[in-house]
C-alpha cells in the first residue's frame, strides 16, 4: 500500500510537471514574440524624453489619477528607450502572480512550506491564464497588465504582510511587517479604480477582525486606515479622472440603466466563468486537499465569507460602469479582473466552508486516498487544459498557424525600417513608412496602432516622439505630414 502510495505520488509529480511546462510554455512563447502597441510607446514616452517626475504629473493632471500605475509606466525599460525588453515586461507579469499568491499563501498559513506554495500558485495563475476573459490585457499589453492585473499582485502582497503583521510577536518584526504592507496598500490604491472598493471594504473587515480577535493592534491599524484613505482622496481628487470623465460624457449618467447593464453582464460572465467547470472543479478540489485542509477555520467568519467577498466583486465592477456604462459590450479586460477574484473565491473560500462542515467527516478517510484524488484532479486539468477551449489552446493556434511568426516578422521590420531612417537622418525631414499590421494574433496583441492617413494621428505621434522622428505613416499613405503642414501655413 505505501509503494502504492508512492508510485501514484510520482505519477502525480510527472503530471503536474507536464501540466506546467505545456501550460507556461506556450504562455512564455507569446511573450517572447510580444511587441509593444502605440498606446505602450504613448505612456511611455513622456519619461523617455522628459522624466519620471513629469510623466507621471502629466498623466495625473490630464488623464487618470492612477498614480502608482503611472509610475510604473515611467519607469518600464520601454521608458528608458529598450523596445526589445517588452519581451522580458511580458515574461515577469506572468511570472509576478505565482509569486504573489504564493506568499499570501504562506502567509495566512503556518504549515504550508515554499515549494508546495509555488506548485498551488503556479497551477492557479495558469488556470487563470486559460479561462481569463481576455489575456492579451492581462499580461501581453504592458499598460493593460499594469492596471487590471498587477492590481491583483499587490494586493495579494498588502494582504498577506498585514497578515503577517498581526501575527509576528517581535516588535521590530511586526512594525516591518506593518510599514510593508502600509507601503504596499497605498500602492495598490493607485493602481486601479476597482481596487478602491475592493481595498475599503477589506480594510472594514479588518477592523471587525482585528477587534475580535487581534485588540492591541488597534492603534496601529487607525494609523493602517487614515493612509488608506488619504491614498483614495489624492485618487479621486486629480484633475485628471474629471477631464476624462468630461471627455467621455456629455450627460450624466443614467443610474438604474446602468446598474440593470452592470448586473447583467456580472451574472453573464459568472455563468461564462462556470462554464469552465471541468477544469476549475478538480483545482477547487487540489486546493481543498493540499492547503485548505490543513488551515484552521472560524466557524464564526464563515458566514460573511460566503457573502462578502462575492458582493465585493460586484461592487468593484461599478468603478468602471458608472463613467463608461454607456458601451455597449462586455469589457473584457474589467472581467480578467473579476475572474481572477473569482477563482480565489472559489479556490479559498469554497473549500474552507467544506472543510469546516466536513473535517470530523472526512478526517480518516481522506489522508488514505490523497494521492489517488490529485492524480485524478490531475488527469482532469491537463484533459481540459489540452483539448477544451481555452487560451492556452488559442495561443498553440495562432502559433502553429504562423500568426503569431508573421507577427513578430512586421513588429521587428517596422523597428529595422525606423533604426534605418535615424541612421539616414541628415535630411531636416526624416519619415519612417512602416507595413500595416494585418491579421494580428488576438492573444499577445490589441490595437491600438497607426491607421491609415492619419486617421488617428495621435498614435502617429507616438511613434514620432518615442523614436524622435518627424514623420511615421503607414505604407500606402496619400497624405504627408509634410505636405499637410505647408498648405496649412500658406491658408
Amino acid at each position: 500500500m505505501v509503494n502504492n502510495k508512492k508510485l501514484i505520488s510520482g505519477f502525480n509529480l510527472v503530471l503536474f510537471a507536464i501540466i506546467l511546462l505545456y501550460g507556461y510554455g506556450y504562455l512564455f512563447l507569446g511573450a517572447y514574440f510580444s511587441h509593444p502597441n502605440a498606446e505602450d510607446l504613448s505612456l511611455s514616452v513622456n519619461a523617455k524624453n522628459h522624466g519620471i517626475l513629469y510623466s507621471v504629473i502629466n498623466v495625473l493632471v490630464n488623464y487618470d489619477g492612477r498614480y502608482f500605475t503611472n509610475i510604473l509606466q515611467a519607469v518600464n525599460p520601454i521608458s528608458l528607450g529598450c523596445i526589445n525588453c517588452y519581451k522580458y515586461i511580458t515574461l515577469f507579469s506572468i511570472l509576478l502572480p505565482v509569486f504573489c499568491l504564493s506568499f499570501f499563501l504562506r502567509s495566512i498559513s503556518n504549515t504550508l512550506k515554499f515549494i508546495p506554495s509555488i506548485l498551488l500558485s503556479s497551477l492557479f495563475v495558469l488556470v487563470n491564464y486559460a479561462i481569463s476573459p481576455s489575456i492579451v490585457h492581462q499580461v501581453y499589453w504592458m499598460s493593460s497588465s499594469f492596471v487590471y492585473h498587477y492590481s491583483w499582485c499587490f494586493y495579494l502582497l498588502w494582504v498577506g504582510s498585514f497578515f503577517l503583521f498581526l501575527k509576528k510577536k517581535g516588535k521590530t518584526r511586526k512594525h516591518t511587517w506593518y510599514i510593508l504592507s502600509t507601503v504596499l496598500m497605498i500602492c495598490n490604491m493607485g493602481m486601479n479604480e476597482m481596487f478602491l472598493a475592493l481595498n475599503v471594504i477589506t480594510i472594514v473587515c479588518g477592523f471587525f477582525y482585528i477587534f475580535n480577535y487581534y485588540r492591541a493592534n488597534l492603534l496601529l491599524f487607525w494609523s493602517f486606515a487614515v493612509n488608506g484613505l488619504v491614498a483614495i482622496l489624492f485618487f479621486i481628487s486629480n484633475p485628471g479622472i474629471s477631464k476624462r470623465f468630461n471627455s467621455l460624457n456629455d450627460s450624466p449618467i443614467d443610474v438604474i440603466p446602468t446598474l440593470i447593464n452592470s448586473t447583467v453582464d456580472f451574472w453573464l460572465e459568472l455563468i461564462q466563468f462556470a462554464s469552465y467547470g471541468a477544469i476549475l472543479l478538480p483545482t477547487i478540489i487540489l486546493f481543498f486537499i493540499h492547503f485548505i485542509w490543513d488551515l484552521e477555520a472560524n466557524q464564526k467568519l464563515l458566514r460573511y465569507l460566503i457573502s462578502i467577498p462575492f458582493i465585493t466583486l460586484y461592487i468593484s465592477t461599478l468603478a468602471f460602469y458608472f463613467p463608461m456604462g454607456f458601451q455597449a459590450n462586455v469589457p473584457s479586460r474589467v472581467y480578467t479582473v473579476v475572474f481572477f477574484g473569482f477563482l480565489l473565491y472559489c479556490t479559498l473560500v469554497i473549500p474552507l466552508i467544506v472543510q469546516v462542515k466536513t473535517k470530523d467527516l472526512l478526517k480518516t478517510k481522506l489522508p488514505k486516498h490523497k494521492s489517488t484524488i490529485s492524480f485524478i484532479c490531475l488527469i482532469i486539468i491537463a484533459g481540459s487544459i489540452i483539448f477544451m477551449d481555452n487560451n492556452i489552446g488559442l495561443l498553440q493556434e495562432e502559433y502553429h498557424s504562423g500568426k503569431i511568426e508573421t507577427f513578430n516578422t512586421s513588429s521587428t521590420t517596422r523597428y529595422t525600417i525606423i533604426n534605418e531612417t535615424l541612421k539616414k537622418s541628415n535630411s531636416c525631414w526624416s519619415v519612417a513608412v512602416l507595413p500595416p499590421l494585418t491579421n494580428t494574433p488576438t492573444t499577445i496583441y490589441h490595437q491600438p496602432d497607426i491607421k491609415p492617413n492619419r486617421a488617428e494621428s495621435y498614435w502617429n505621434q507616438a511613434y514620432e516622439r518615442y523614436f524622435l522622428l518627424n514623420e511615421v505613416r503607414l505604407i500606402g499613405d496619400t497624405l504627408l505630414l509634410l505636405e499637410h503642414l505647408q498648405n496649412d501655413k500658406l491658408q
